[in-house]
């Protein structure tokens, strides 16, 4: 998040459209990767084939935002930014008034130094920060509330089936930000059966003091 900051764009002549290299470089390695990914396709083992879809779409992903995005240098950041209704990108307002600005972005570090991120709001800052496998979650000063001692977790299948869900006390828990909760899972379904080798969805739900919903969810992949 920038505090204040001003961008302002300004040209003194008509912008002249010109073929380049550069753009012809850019479509040939837009190409190999869409090959590489087709080639990841053709694996028969699921996760073996995730394990190959999943770099190649990142390098999609950052190159789609290194080429299509607009551009903003401050300082040795540089943001790619698609603007707001693009993916993870919106502004509400929450039933209770509570406007809410997300954005989502590509920031790439092009100087030596480390770089570090701050939030300017004393209520209300969230972010995670990605580098495409490992992802690093600052909640801010928002405590979230949950209907019982499992914190709200469930494990899904990708359809939304319920495979497990711990057996909690119906009682109110609260997290505070910077708390942690750990739980293990023996990939023991609630009917007593193993989980098959497949893909899993974890959430968890609860409600911030707005009484807003909060949920988080990840994936992960059971092998066997």
């Amino acid at each position: 998040m920038i505090k204040s900051g001003l961008i302002s764009i300004s040209a003194d002549s008509e912008p002249v459209q010109t073929a380049s290299a550069e753009s012809t470089n850019n479509d040939s390695k837009l190409a190999a990767l869409e090959a590489e990914l087709e080639k990841c396709s053709e694996i028969v083992k699921v996760y073996k084939r995730i394990d190959c879809e999943k770099p190649v779409n990142r390098a999609i992903e950052l190159y789609k935002y290194q080429t299509d995005a607009e551009r903003f240098d401050v300082g040795p950041i540089t943001y790619y930014w698609f603007g707001i209704g693009s993916e993870g990108n919106e502004f509400k307002i929450t039933p209770t008034g509570q406007p809410i600005l997300t954005i989502r972005m590509l920031a790439e570090n092009t100087g030596s130094d480390i770089t570090a991120l701050n939030c300017t709001s004393p209520a209300i800052c969230a972010y995670t920060v990605s580098d495409g496998s490992k992802a690093f979650r600052y909640s801010g000063t928002i405590p979230l509330t949950f209907s019982d001692s499992s914190y709200g977790l469930r494990i899904t299948g990708l359809s939304g089936i319920l495979m497990y869900s711990p057996v909690s006390a119906q009682v109110i828990s609260e997290l505070e930000p910077g708390d942690e909760i750990e739980f293990s899972w023996n990939q023991i379904k609630n009917d007593g059966d193993k989980a098959l080798e497949g893909l899993y969805k974890i959430s968890a739900k609860g409600v911030d003091i707005q009484g807003s919903k909060v949920e988080k969810s990840t994936t992960i992949t059971i092998w066997k």
